[in-house]
């Protein structure tokens, strides 16, 4: 499974319809949230946001398509990407052409940061806008380094591991993790309500890292870390429903029985009344 990132080849929301996973985006559900940490990496300070966001071209886009794991840049045939999309030639160096046909060049970022992978150097319980500064100010090396919203429980120093990706589709991911020492798991997914995880099918909480990513704290040795989506709206109308339908199926059953015995009711008086008839004459 490869969970790089493509920019450059269509239009934003093209990019879900064929599973790419993309930077840009126009829709009224984008998350505020995700707009405030681009804005940072871009440098950008105090502009409006609405449900639409554009990355702009400049030196500052090679530091967010690294950070966010940006591994595929498309161009059109013969355009320096180095010069289209950074204004800097001196980062053509970073990109390598892999593809190209009659249209397009396709350019792999050689200097990307992991889409995922086992972290031990570690700042916990930064706050959001220390964390945004943080990222801003490029303050530490983020190929290297995690910034935690919440605090951790184990112990962690330098140690060494792989992570390999299993599965991955729209609403869960499996990992298998081999780890000399206790370790951060991190996947630069957006952290959004919903998300559980499990270390060893034991349920463990989802850290908020690099103020808008999941992560999660792996021990040493082998482990299989699982995320899945689970909100509690989904839940909350999970349970609605089913209440809506056996309260359905109630008052039918109420409204039908009513019903027959009212017809029953009704033809009794109806005999009753035959019979006094009868009897009159």
């Amino acid at each position: 499974y490869s969970l790089g990132r493509a920019h450059g080849i269509t239009e934003p929301e093209i990019y879900t319809y064929f599973n790419i996973y993309g930077v840009e985006t126009y829709n009224p559900m984008y998350p505020y949230r995700t707009a405030k940490f681009l804005q940072a990496l871009e440098g950008k300070e105090n502009n409006t946001l609405d449900n639409k966001y554009y990355v702009s071209h400049g030196k500052h886009l090679k530091y967010l398509f690294d950070f966010i794991g940006v591994e595929y840049i498309t161009v059109t045939k013969g355009v320096n990407p180095a010069e289209f999309y950074f204004q800097d030639t001196s980062t053509q160096k970073d990109l390598k052409k892999v593809f190209e046909n009659t249209t397009h060049d396709v350019y792999i970022n050689m200097t990307v940061y992991p889409r995922y992978g086992l972290f031990y150097d570690i700042h916990p319980g930064m706050e959001d806008e220390r964390a945004l500064l943080s990222i801003q100010n490029k303050t530490y090396d983020f190929s290297k380094t995690l910034v935690l919203k919440e605090n951790i429980t184990d112990q962690i120093s330098s140690s060494a591991g792989t992570v390999e990706l299993v599965l991955s589709d729209v609403n869960s991911q499996l990992f298998k993790v081999k780890s000399s020492g206790n370790g951060i798991l991190y996947v630069s997914d957006v952290n959004f309500p919903g998300w559980q995880a499990s270390v060893n099918g034991k349920k463990t909480p989802v850290l908020t890292a690099n103020y808008l990513f999941r992560a999660v704290e792996v021990p040493s040795g082998e482990s299989d870390v699982r995320f899945w989506y689970y909100p509690f709206s989904f839940v909350l109308g999970k349970w609605v429903s089913i209440i809506s339908v056996i309260f359905c199926v109630f008052y039918s059953v109420f409204l039908l029985v009513a019903k027959r015995k009212k017809n029953v009711s009704n033809n009794s008086n109806y005999t009753s009344d035959t019979q006094k008839k009868t009897k009159f004459k």
